[in-house]
């Protein structure tokens, strides 16, 4: 699941964080169900299994800003290990290539190459015959 180019608004409090040239590369522990269920998760099963966390053990590698209050790339959910991993990697390549130059690969990478379909605004039989009786019943009932 990768966001590049201002994936949200407001960043979180980041684990590992390494600073780079025009922003800060952390890891974001990944909270698919929420902390609620999350705690009462390992509460239940600590007892059981001793290492409750492992299917909470994901984690999403997260590029932001300088001041730190926009995202500007996301990439995961990884293992705690891997996402170590690609955190190296991403502060290595930013290192190398600056912020801007790794934002706009990533973005490139995410795009779609193909043809596009455009619809050519004409209106086939049955649906101009279901626009024609929906107009009929607003008019009927007053709706403009």
């Amino acid at each position: 699941m990768d966001r590049p180019g201002g994936a949200t608004s407001k960043a979180r409090q980041l684990d590992n964080l390494v600073e780079v040239p025009g922003g800060h590369v952390g890891t974001d522990p990944y909270r698919r169900w929420g902390p609620i269920f999350h705690w009462t998760w390992q509460l239940v099963h600590l007892p059981l299994w001793g290492n409750p966390g492992g299917s909470f053990d994901k984690r999403d590698v997260v590029v932001i800003d300088s001041v730190g209050n926009h995202e500007l790339y996301r990439e995961g959910p990884f293992t705690a290990q891997s996402a170590l991993a690609r955190q190296r990697s991403i502060v290595r390549e930013i290192g190398t290539d600056g912020l801007k130059e790794f934002l706009r690969k990533r973005e490139i990478e995410s795009s779609r190459i193909g043809s596009v379909v455009a619809t050519s605004g004409e209106l086939s039989e049955s649906e101009e015959a279901l626009l024609s009786l929906r107009l009929w019943w607003n008019r009927i009932r007053g709706i403009r």
